[in-house]
């Protein structure tokens, strides 16, 4: 299977988007700005807003397949081949009879 990893920080489940349409991961959100009363930022180094990344799929992964997961900021997204690509073993039968 191929894993792609995405490094979100602070950006919620509610806020991303897992879309698999004619051959395309298309991975979207936001991250929003917190707002804390009464605090003084002085130095921010995150971007905020929409983002939004598009990955093309091989020809060979199952699309139905596609499972992810948020954890600790790292959104893990793992998408698993093909079953009529992944090699197979082949019984050889005896025409000896």
């Amino acid at each position: 299977s191929y894993v792609v990893e995405c490094d979100l920080p602070g950006v919620t489940l509610e806020h991303i988007k897992l879309l698999v349409e004619d051959g395309v991961l298309e991975i979207s959100g936001e991250r929003t700005e917190p707002v804390a009363e009464g605090t003084h930022v002085t130095l921010d180094e995150r971007t905020y807003g929409q983002f939004r990344r598009k990955l093309k799929l091989s020809k060979d992964v199952n699309a139905e397949g596609v499972d992810a997961e948020l954890g600790n900021g790292v959104l893990r997204i793992s998408i698993p081949k093909s079953d009529h690509i992944l090699p197979r073993q082949v019984t050889i039968r005896s025409s000896n009879g």
